[in-house]
């Protein structure tokens, strides 16, 4: 008959697969969620720099065309950054969403690697155990002949 210990192993084995899968998609989502960050904040940086640079100057006549256009791109750029913001959001409730699986298959493992100890040291004591009623055993027969030949001689 198998020992728990042994039983109990390959469980441990697809545990640990399945934390590393967890933790490699957790690390995915912390790359795609620092991109979608960068992507907003280079967005942000893209819309300070343009609007500064189509600030008209004071005293300067400026074609209405012109505003008009800077002043489209400008809604439409806010318009991008705005969905870019919700990406960044989802991005990050994805994150959290596989860290949280992430450390629940950790858990698992920790706790299947507990119980797995547990059983190994009950499988010693248990064989402890036995060795040493063995060992009694042996000496208790010795002690049965040595009284037996003493009768005897």
């Amino acid at each position: 008959m198998q020992k728990r210990s042994q039983r109990l192993k390959p469980v441990l084995t697809v545990a640990e697969r399945e934390q590393d899968v967890a933790q490699q998609r957790y690390r995915h989502q912390q790359q795609d969620h620092a991109l979608a960050s960068d992507k907003l904040a280079q967005l942000q940086s893209y819309c300070q720099e343009y609007i500064a640079e189509h600030q008209p100057a004071t005293g300067c006549t400026i074609d209405p065309a012109y505003m008009h256009s800077v002043s489209q791109f400008l809604q439409r750029l806010q318009q991008v950054i705005v969905l870019q913001g919700d990406e960044v959001a989802r991005q990050a409730r994805l994150m959290t969403d596989a860290e949280q699986a992430w450390l629940q298959t950790r858990q698992r493992c920790h706790s299947l690697e507990r119980l797995l100890e547990q059983y190994r040291r009950e499988e010693r004591e248990l064989a402890d155990k036995r060795e040493q009623n063995r060992l009694d055993d042996m000496n208790g027969q010795r002690h049965v002949w040595r009284q037996q030949h003493e009768k005897l001689a």
